[in-house]
C-alpha cells in the first residue's frame, strides 16, 4: 500500500507502508520513503532503521511539502512511546530526522496526511489516543514542539465524534475541515475546527446519506466534497456502498497552484473556474505570462522578480486569489551551491578491519546530485565513487597502516550542482595496529576538526 504522491521540481516523492530493510507487525517490512524521478524508482528510507524503531514505521499518511523544501511525514506507530512519530526529510537524499514521538496524551494510529497551515505550522489528526482514547487534532511547529488542540469525545455521548483518520483541510476562511467516525447518530460527523482549538458540528450523518466519511477535499469554487464507505438510500445500513457528498458552508471561490513551491522560471499550473478572457496573472504583485489552456487551468512561469506570496488571477467577473501561499525558492544562476557531509565506521579501527567513510551531497537547488565524489588523503586519491540515488557515496578500505589519516571527500559537480570547496568535509581518522589494545576513543579539538587519539596502551603481566 502506498500514498498520495507528492511532486517537486519534475520528481515524485511518497511512502510505502510496508516493505522496507525491516520486519514489522506482519513480516512484510516497516514502510519505506521513495522517490521517482524520469521513470527510476529509488528508495531513500526503510523505517524501523534506529534501535527500538525510534524512528517509527508504517507511514500510511503519506509526505507534505512545505515551504522550507523540506518533506514533512508522521507515521501511525514506533517512536519512543510506540504511537508514532513526525518526522522532516531534507532534499529527498534519505536523511530522515525524527521531530517528535507522540505520547498517549497526544494521539497515536495516525492515518491522514499533515498540511502546512497558513501559519507556516502543520496540522493532523488521529484516531486514537489522547485524553479519551478517541482521538486528536494538534498543531506541531517544524521544530516538533506539539500542541494538542482538541481531544474527540470530549462530548456527551462522544457527538463530536470518535477518532479521525483522514486529517484535516484549511478552508480559504483559515479554519480547518475534517470528518470523524461516531457522532450523535453514530454514522459519522463532518466538523469545523478553529486554529485556536474551537470545534463546531456541521453535518451528522445518519445512515442514508452515508456513513464512516473519508476525508475532505475544497473544491476551488469554495465546496467541500467528499464520499463515505458505507451507507446510502439505496442500500442497508453497515453494507460498503457509500455514497459522494458535498457541503457548502458558505466560502467564495479561489485559485490553487499545482505545486505551491517553485523557482523563478517554472512552469505553474493554476486551477479555478471561469478563466476565460483572463487578462492577468500574478506572484505577490510581479506580473506574469500565462496561456488560459481552459476554462479551468491556466499554465503561468513564476516571473523574475517574483517573491513569496499570494497568486492572483484577473478575470472579466474578478480578482481570484490562491487559498496559500506560493513560495519562490532560490534561482541559481548558473549551477547551484552544494554541501558536502563526511561519516565515517569504524574510527578507530584495527589493521585489516573494514572501514567505510560515507559522503553525503547537498543542494539549495532543485535538482539532485548526481556525479562523483573523489575521496583523498594527503592529495592522494584513494578513490573516486559516484554517488547514489539519494545522493550519497560510500567507499571501504581494509587494508590502511596504522596512522592518524587526514581524509577529505570532494564532490566533483555535475550540470546543475556545483563542486563546493574542497575543503568543505575534512575528517581526521585514527587507525590501529592489530596487536595493540583499544580503550575508550577520546577527542581533541583542533581549529573546527576533532581528532581521535588512542588512550594509554595497557602494560603489565597477566596472570
Amino acid at each position: 500500500m502506498t500514498s498520495a504522491l507528492v511532486q517537486s521540481g519534475g520528481t515524485f516523492f511518497g511512502t510505502a507502508v510496508g516493505g522496507g530493510s525491516t520486519a514489522c507487525g506482519y513480516g512484510d517490512g516497516c514502510g519505506t520513503v521513495f522517490r521517482i524521478s524520469s521513470g527510476k524508482f529509488a528508495q531513500l528510507y526503510s523505517f524501523c532503521s534506529q534501535p527500538n524503531c525510534a524512528d517509527g514505521y508504517w507511514p500510511f499518511a503519506g509526505l507534505t511539502l512545505g515551504t522550507d523544501g523540506y518533506f514533512y511525514g508522521i507515521t501511525s506507530a514506533g517512536g519512543v512511546y510506540g504511537n508514532g512519530t513526525i518526522f522532516r526529510m531534507g532534499g529527498g537524499l534519505g536523511n530522515l530526522t525524527t521531530l517528535h514521538s507522540l505520547a498517549d496524551s497526544e494521539g497515536s494510529g495516525a492515518e491522514g496526511r499533515l498540511i502546512q497551515a497558513t501559519d507556516g505550522n502543520f496540522y493532523g489528526a488521529t484516531p486514537y489516543g489522547g485524553a479519551n482514547g478517541s482521538g486528536t487534532i494538534f498543531k506541531v511547529t517544524r521544530n516538533g514542539e506539539l500542541t494538542v488542540l482538541y481531544n474527540f469525545c470530549s462530548q456527551p455521548n462522544c457527538v463530536d465524534g470518535n477518532g479521525s483518520y483522514f486529517g484535516l483541510v484549511q478552508g480559504t476562511d483559515g479554519n480547518f475541515y475534517g470528518t470523524a467516525h461516531g457522532g450523535a447518530n453514530g454514522y459519522g460527523v463532518i466538523f469545523e475546527i478553529t486554529p485556536s482549538g474551537t470545534p463546531t458540528i456541521l453535518h451528522n450523518f445518519d445512515g442514508t446519506d452515508g456513513a464512516e466519511p473519508n476525508g475532505l477535499v475544497q473544491d476551488t469554487n469554495g465546496t467541500f466534497y467528499g464520499t463515505t464507505g458505507a451507507g446510502g438510500a439505496y442500500c442497508g445500513v453497515g453494507e460498503d456502498c457509500g455514497t459522494v457528498f458535498s457541503l457548502s458552508v458558505g466560502l467564495g471561490p479561489f485559485v490553487k497552484t499545482q505545486p505551491t513551491i517553485g523557482r523563478v522560471g517554472a512552469e505553474v499550473i493554476i486551477l479555478g473556474s471561469d478563466f476565460g478572457g483572463t487578462t492577468g496573472v500574478t506572484f505577490n504583485g510581479t506580473a506574469a505570462v500565462f496561456t488560459v489552456d481552459s476554462g479551468t487551468e491556466i499554465t503561468a512561469t513564476v516571473p523574475v522578480g517574483a517573491t513569496t506570496g499570494t497568486v492572483a488571477v484577473t478575470t472579466p467577473s474578478g480578482t481570484l486569489y490562491s487559498n496559500v501561499a506560493f513560495t519562490v525558492t532560490p534561482t541559481c544562476l548558473s549551477k547551484c551551491p552544494t554541501s558536502i557531509t563526511l561519516l565515517s565506521s569504524l574510527n578507530p579501527s584495527v589493521y585489516g578491519q573494514k572501514v567505510g567513510w560515507t559522503a553525503t551531497v547537498n543542494t539549495v537547488g532543485s535538482f539532485l546530485p548526481t556525479g562523483k565524489v573523489n575521496f583523498t588523503w594527503d592529495n592522494y586519491s584513494i578513490g573516486t565513487v559516484t554517488l547514489n540515488a539519494s545522493g550519497v557515496a560510500t567507499l571501504t578500505r581494509s587494508n590502511l597502516n596504522a596512522d592518524l589519516y587526514p581524509l577529505t571527500a570532494v564532490y566533483l559537480g555535475d550540470a546543475n550542482n556545483a563542486r563546493p570547496d574542497p575543503n568543505a568535509a575534512r575528517l581526521l581518522e585514527m587507525f590501529a595496529k592489530a596487536d595493540e589494545i583499544l580503550s575508550e576513543r577520546s577527542l581533541e579539538k583542533i581549529g573546527d576538526t576533532e581528532k581521535p587519539r588512542l588512550a594509554q596502551v595497557p602494560s603489565g603481566l597477566l596472570s
